[in-house]
């Protein structure tokens, strides 16, 4: 399993309609606010911010907010 840590403003349409969309797809679970990381799995997020992910993720909502405009 991968663990992916995400954080959006519930006013966001577009960040809760995502994650609305991704809670449907079998195998992916959403966690509650008050989820605790294990160390491991904090060392694996600083791990991808460290990798330049997080870039990519900028790059990808720049996209989704492109054809979201049209």
């Amino acid at each position: 399993m991968c663990t992916v840590l995400v954080s959006y403003e519930p006013s966001n349409k577009m960040a809760v309609q995502t994650m609305n969309l991704l809670s449907m797809v079998r195998g992916v679970r959403i966690e509650d606010d008050d989820t605790q990381l294990t160390p491991e799995e904090w060392e694996s997020v600083k791990k991808s911010e460290k990798s330049g992910i997080r870039s990519d993720i900028n790059e990808l909502q720049k996209y989704l907010r492109s054809q979201y405009a049209n």
